[in-house]
């Protein structure tokens, strides 16, 4: 081909042909920048559809650890729902007459107060994509943006349910551990009718004249509703990832 141009330029000047040998050299330069540029072209397109590959399988890894975050909070709210609910019930019974008010469900509120979920986000894949610098692979900007703070908002949202469990390690279970039965409150919970009642009774009378108990039990309240407010911020913010995820696997 190369032999194919030359001849072409060389009777073209030995014919003295000038200005058609000008027109054809332009020719000849265009087509080898035209060339140039489609190779260019679709080494461009090679290399986007490489990292278009790559993103789609980062979408996928995220996508399955969103959704098992997405349902463990689910599972956290309901837990703390339950917490604050028998926090807000157990605090109108202080300094009131509880005789007719049996120890099952007693029990039963003082169980709903103190079981609770802790929140353990699955972050591999994401630390992953962060830790390698291949965020930008993500091409969407929103969806970045939330993956970037999405470590903080994690910490956020189990902040306070951290603090909930240390006031209830440290200062609620040492005062009701000594009226209490947690042996009797417990069976409650497996229904285990061949366990035995505790040979001790909780004196139930004792709690609910307790101002130290009263103020543990509405401080652990007022924690569980501001930390519920985080988490269900944290919850919106899993499920726009996930909905963006969707829109971007669907492109």
């Amino acid at each position: 081909m190369i032999k194919f141009f030359r001849r072409i330029r060389q009777k073209l000047l030995t014919e003295n042909k000038v200005s058609k040998y000008l027109l054809y050299a332009i020719g000849e330069i265009l087509l080898v920048v035209i060339g140039i540029l489609l190779a260019l072209q679709v080494n461009n397109w090679n290399e986007k559809r490489k990292v278009t590959i790559i993103e789609v399988e980062f979408l996928k890894g995220l996508k399955g650890e969103m959704r098992a975050n997405r349902d463990q909070m689910i599972n956290v709210i309901e837990a703390h729902k339950k917490n604050i609910a028998a926090a807000h019930t157990i605090i109108q019974l202080f300094d009131k007459d509880i005789s007719q008010i049996s120890e099952t469900v007693l029990n039963t509120l003082f169980n709903d107060l103190v079981l609770t979920w802790t929140y353990n986000p699955r972050m591999g894949k994401l630390n992953s994509i962060i830790m390698s610098g291949k965020l930008d692979y993500i091409s969407n900007q929103e969806l970045k943006s939330y993956l970037t703070s999405f470590h903080d908002e994690a910490n956020d949202a189990n902040e306070m349910n951290v603090k909930f469990l240390e006031i209830k390690y440290s200062r609620l279970d040492p005062l009701v551990d000594l009226i209490i039965s947690r042996k009797n409150r417990f069976n409650l919970l497996f229904n285990d009718s061949s366990n035995t009642r505790s040979s001790f009774n909780s004196d139930y009378k004792n709690v609910f004249k307790s101002f130290e108990i009263e103020n543990i039990i509405n401080q652990m309240w007022i924690i569980a509703k501001f930390g519920l407010e985080e988490e269900e911020e944290h919850l919106t913010s899993i499920n726009d990832i996930l909905n963006l995820i969707d829109d971007k696997l669907e492109d």
